[in-house]
């Protein structure tokens, strides 16, 4: 007797399970990638990425976004890297686009994504997590453990600089289903 699947995202297709990159297969999963000037040594927010509520409670509109890499460099000193819940956003301007991790699929990413100098908050939000980057361009820090934004959710990213005019390389890898 087989089991009947709760929600369509139960079967094999649309499951959260990844470990051999079968959602970046099915053309599910995203990357963006930033480079920040951090002048200045006060905290800088570096990314915004939101999951827009979608207004139908149907199950193949509504997607949850699984946030599985954050790798750090840092060119000078080190930096120290906040990442927030549901920040109070003030404004934003122009989105940047994700990149598909399979070029040829003609997925786009559902993500929000807005890199520094296109938004602004006038609060941070819940801190869910911090991670030190150390100074050196050889030397990559890593963060794998995975957070998923559920429709109407949002992470803000920030980096603190020990010396101005540090130059931050980010890269953030999410699949989406």
């Amino acid at each position: 007797m087989g089991l009947t699947p709760a929600t369509n995202r139960q079967i094999p297709d649309h499951s959260m399970f990844d470990y051999f990159n079968k959602q970046t297969y099915l053309g599910n999963s995203y990357v963006i990638s930033n480079l920040v000037n951090l002048s200045g040594t006060s905290e800088t927010g570096i990314l915004l990425i939101e999951n827009p509520a979608v207004t139908t409670t149907a199950f193949p509109v509504q997607k949850s976004i699984f946030v599985t890499l954050r790798r750090y460099t840092s060119d000078l000193e080190e930096v120290l890297i906040n990442n927030y819940f549901n920040p109070t956003i003030a404004s934003v301007s122009t989105k940047t686009t994700p990149v598909n991790l399979r070029p040829a699929s003609p997925n786009t990413s559902i993500a929000k994504c807005y890199t520094n100098g296109q938004f602004s908050t006038s609060g941070n939000g819940t801190v869910f997590g911090q991670i030190g980057c150390a100074s050196s361009f050889y030397l990559v820090q890593e963060n794998t453990l995975v957070f998923i934004l559920d429709p109407g959710q949002t992470a803000l990213f920030t980096a603190t600089a020990l010396t101005a005019n540090t130059n931050l390389y980010s890269v953030i890898s999410w699949y989406e289903i």
